[in-house]
């Protein structure tokens, strides 16, 4: 039991300083640290890109005896992406993207998410769809974000990939980029698995994307009483009312303009 605590000590004090020594700065270890976080420990730093990757989600939001920290976060998720994970590249470009941890740098961002989508991973391609769409950081490319979401939704099923893509494609001001029989296949799918405010709310966009204002009315309806039903956010809610009366006026709602 002492061997077993002893060498449990060494691997503690190597992981702190492996992060130390690259200026990530390490958050206390809880004493009542589990065998799995151990294991990830040990495992990361023997060179594993995905202990690296679940380390540094661990660390990013405060998990498994960890306390949150940012840096060490930005630290791990960067040696497991060098290493060619395309989940901490994708990651990783988040981070760029948001500033945390690491200063805010949009090319960055961008490069790591092209990294990722180049190696197949959906949710980097759909967050270059938003980057394109929104201009974040980048050149606003409308045309680039449509190629971008319409490769994220390829993929195995993802709610929230899909509620993006679903979004960008009913509420485009080009027309030519519209795509609303896909969106709402999209969000039938998943709201047939759960049903929240906001993605009802996509859901109703793309209905009026597609000249159904009926059924468009009905979902947004039905995403306000789940939205004041859950406390959402009143500028949110505000805007769900704005779309309401745009769908009673038999309009479809544009949110990415030319």
């Amino acid at each position: 039991m002492r061997l077993l605590f002893l060498s449990f000590l060494v691997l503690w004090v190597v992981a702190c300083k492996t992060v130390e020594d690259h200026s990530a700065g390490v958050s206390p270890v809880s004493s009542e640290i589990s065998q799995e976080l151990e294991f990830t420990i040990e495992s990361a730093n023997a060179g594993d890109p995905r202990a690296q990757n679940l380390l540094a989600i661990n660390y990013l939001y405060g998990t498994e005896g960890l306390e949150e920290d940012p840096q060490s976060a930005y630290y791990w998720f960067n040696r497991s992406a060098e290493s060619g994970n395309p989940y901490a590249m994708s990651n990783l470009g988040r981070l760029y993207r948001d500033g945390t941890g690491v200063g805010q740098d949009a090319s960055r961002a961008k490069a790591w998410f092209l990294r990722a989508a180049d190696a197949g991973h959906f949710q980097a391609m759909s967050n270059l769809g938003e980057l394109f769409a929104v201009g974040e950081g980048v050149p606003r490319d409308l045309k680039q974000a449509s190629v971008w979401y319409s490769r994220s939704v390829l993929g195995p099923f993802d709610p929230f990939i899909a509620n993006n893509a679903a979004w960008f494609f009913s509420t485009v001001e080009d027309k030519s980029l519209l795509k609303p029989e896909l969106a709402i296949n999209l969000m039938l799918q998943v709201v047939s698995m759960r049903e929240r405010y906001y993605e009802l709310d996509t859901l109703a966009a793309a209905y009026a994307a597609s000249g159904d204002f009926d059924n468009a009315i009905y979902m947004q309806q039905r995403a306000l009483v789940l939205g004041y039903e859950g406390k959402a956010d009143e500028i949110e809610l505000g805007d769900f009312e704005d779309r309401l009366g745009v769908y009673f006026d038999r309009q479809r709602y544009v949110y990415f303009e030319n």
